[in-house]
């Protein structure tokens, strides 16, 4: 049986409760944590908004949001499981697949995979809102002592979004904390990561978030 609209999943993947879920199918409302990834994704040209990769989409709402915006198609990346086979009954109506996959972004198999959904798709954006900085800093255990790995996980996603066709890549970077230890603790050093191959550059900023396009 499905988790109800209160169940709690695993990995912290709802925030903690589904009030995001529930106020969409309620209200038709969008959380206002993604308010700033808004303005970063609309200052992408509206012509240019063909189909999206929202890297780490939880319960899908930010992916959502880019349907709004004009993005034809989203497919939201989740590493969850539970989160992925409870939230796509209620994105599917909104034109947003969720894809449960391991989100492995130095791995060759991770590049096969998102360069076969590009060309299939026709794919030309990557979202990702705190997603690298969690990954780096959670998933691979990395701390400020690591920071060449980082950088070289950066390039690894970049180059397999770069070789799979990605022309425009919005992200937001982690809340700054003043964490002595997060390798990734603010959207520069994220930007520093990604750019690293110089095969993405930086096109616009607001706040925390960024917007990249392929050079």
């Amino acid at each position: 049986m499905a988790p109800s609209l209160t169940t709690k999943l695993q990995n912290g993947s709802v925030y903690a409760d589904m009030k995001h879920i529930r106020n969409f199918i309620e209200k038709g409302t969008l959380p206002d944590i993604h308010e700033d990834m808004g303005v970063a994704l609309a200052m992408v040209p509206e012509e240019q908004r063909a189909a999206a990769i929202d890297f780490g989409a939880c319960h899908g709402m930010l992916s959502i949001r880019a349907r709004t915006l004009g993005w034809k198609k989203v497919f939201g990346l989740e590493a969850d499981k539970a989160s992925v086979e409870h939230h796509n009954q209620y994105v599917r109506t909104a034109g947003v697949t969720l894809i449960n996959t391991k989100l492995d972004v130095t791995s060759a198999a991770f590049a096969a995979t998102i360069k076969d959904m590009c060309k299939n798709e026709g794919i030309n954006t990557f979202i990702s809102r705190r997603v690298l900085c969690e990954l780096l800093g959670t998933t691979f255990g990395y701390t400020r002592d690591h920071w060449d790995e980082v950088v070289a996980a950066g390039g690894k996603m970049a180059n397999a979004a770069h070789d799979a066709g990605i022309y425009w890549w919005v992200t937001e970077g982690r809340a700054r904390t003043g964490n002595p230890t997060h390798p990734v603790d603010n959207v520069l050093r994220e930007i520093e990561a990604i750019t690293s191959t110089g095969k993405f550059e930086v096109v616009e900023r607001h706040k925390e978030c960024a917007v990249l396009k392929r050079v």
